[in-house]
């Protein structure tokens, strides 16, 4: 899902003049994207008072970059850059803090954020939360409130954005609060809490940690005698040659009525599970380097290219005229598609008449297991809010068993907790899809995080721009990826403050 068509910033900020900013210890860039080509190449920016430490820090001989791997194995962030670390506050006085929590989302969403915080007023006298929503243009919202020095006290955001907003100052640390409150943190995904740790602190709480998989028409392999997709991701054969096979047999027909095996994803979490099932990656290890133009790499992303331009056995952009991939697979068009938790009310309402399963992707010829993209989004606290201590006890609320439960009942997360991912398969049993443990089983290990990459959504923008070619099969995928790892390389790397 690519949330970047509603976020996208309407004004345009050039990187020289985005440095210009920062060179003056006011600014952070913020990017948007959810599985997506990332943002347009020109983002608004956004003032996060304290940046100037963070910059003159920065530039000073030795100073480690932004996202490269510590020795721990965790990200590691400028030495230099401010600690929103911040000691845990007493209680509440006599008023209460007046809190802001501020995400995006849809129409279920909202009302299930609104119930929940509702709740927390309820129980908690001496806070004060207003929800604030803000399902068209978040960021734009968002940033203007932090140049306004009027951050939320808790907000929505996603994996890609952890690397920057901590090394601005607009994320909180909280370590020292899950310490004090011995909260417990074990029945998370583990790579659920991996994905927002940098330099060895943790600064966000996920809300979900879904993965990206395969649909698929039951009937309409049935009916060409196609043999079903695996259950399980560590399962025999499905490799890239078994997938091509099924996907030309399920394509028949030609025209506006013309049945296609499979619709390629172009976002970037769905399309990186063919990447990383081939044992390739977008960057280096170490973050450090691009690693798009790599072998293994390029290998996945001409697969995906020979599917629409050689093989013909996926549509091109321009047989999507008037409609979608997941609107043809509904109306049994389409034998496969992308699809994640979130979106199985989407396709129970869809389907009509046949019968649909979820399955993992193939491994690549050069891939040693199958690996999805996924790992949803979270909830940060502002590194600059005056009430830490109450922002951190909504924090609690909104990421406890609960509250997600509750998200599973409105059918718009499966959690990020071990405890709700068995309730969400509980309450989905007995419908399709009949695989729904698949979805469980690839978020505790088959699940590869976003990585912790300097200019990280400046990244996906380019790959999103340069990749182009490969969705439409106008471009070899060599080319296409050796243009994106050019475009690439001086933005990976950097240090906080540049």
């Amino acid at each position: 899902m690519n949330r970047l068509r509603r976020f996208g910033a309407s004004g345009t900020t050039s990187r020289r003049e985005l440095l210009s900013l920062l060179a003056a210890g006011s600014v952070l860039p913020l990017l948007a994207a959810c599985g997506g080509a990332g943002i347009a190449s020109g983002t608004s920016a956004l003032s996060v008072a304290g940046s100037a430490s963070a910059s003159s820090a920065a530039t000073s001989a030795g100073t480690p970059v932004r996202g490269q791997a510590s020795s721990s194995g965790a990200s590691s962030a400028t030495a230099g850059a401010p600690s929103a670390t911040v000691a845990p506050a007493a209680a509440a006085g006599s008023g209460a803090a007046q809190l802001r929590f501020v995400t995006w989302g849809g129409v279920d969403e909202t009302k299930v954020r609104q119930t929940y915080t509702d709740q927390f007023n309820k129980d908690h006298q001496s806070i004060k939360v207003t929800f604030a929503p803000h399902p068209q243009d978040y960021w734009n919202a968002l940033q203007s409130q932090m140049a306004g020095g009027e951050g939320p006290d808790v907000y929505y955001l996603e994996p890609g954005y952890v690397v920057e907003l901590q090394c601005r100052n607009a994320l909180l640390a909280l370590d020292s609060y899950i310490q004090r409150d011995k909260f417990d943190l074990t029945d998370f995904y583990p790579d659920a809490i991996k994905e927002y740790t940098i330099a060895g602190k943790l600064w966000a709480l996920a809300r979900d940690f879904a993965n990206q998989d395969i649909a698929y028409n039951v009937d309409l392999f049935k009916q060409k005698g196609v043999p079903l997709p695996p259950k399980q991701f560590d399962a025999a054969g499905w490799t890239y040659n078994d997938f091509l096979l099924a996907c030309q047999k399920l394509t028949s027909g030609s025209g506006p009525t013309k049945v296609w095996g499979f619709g390629v994803p172009t976002g970037f979490r769905p399309y990186m599970a063919y990447v990383w099932s081939n044992g390739g990656a977008v960057v280096s290890g170490d973050a450090t380097k691009p690693a798009v133009d790599q072998p293994n790499t390029v290998e996945a992303l001409q697969f995906l290219e020979d599917l629409i331009g050689k093989y013909e056995v996926a549509p091109k952009p321009a047989d999507l005229k008037g409609t979608n991939l997941n609107n043809l697979f509904f109306s049994g068009q389409l034998g496969m598609v992308t699809a994640l938790p979130a979106g199985i009310a989407q396709f129970r309402a869809g389907v009509k008449g046949f019968q649909w399963d979820v399955a993992p992707p193939p491994l690549g010829p050069h891939g040693t297991k199958r690996q999805v993209g996924g790992g949803g989004a979270g909830f940060g606290v502002y590194g600059q809010t005056k009430y830490p201590d109450q922002s951190w006890q909504f924090m609690q609320w909104i990421t406890g068993i609960k509250a997600q439960e509750q998200e599973v009942d409105a059918n718009t997360s499966m959690g990020s907790r071990l405890s709700v991912g068995a309730y969400f398969v509980k309450v989905n049993q007995g419908k399709d899809p009949q695989n729904v443990q698949m979805f469980v089983d690839a978020s505790k290990n088959f699940l590869h995080t976003d990585p912790h990459a300097s200019n990280w959504l400046e990244v996906q923008a380019i790959l999103g721009k340069e990749l182009k070619g490969i969705w439409d099969a106008s471009k070899p995928a060599k080319d296409a990826a050796a243009e994106a790892a050019r475009q690439m390389a001086p933005l990976l790397g950097q240090p906080c403050g540049t």
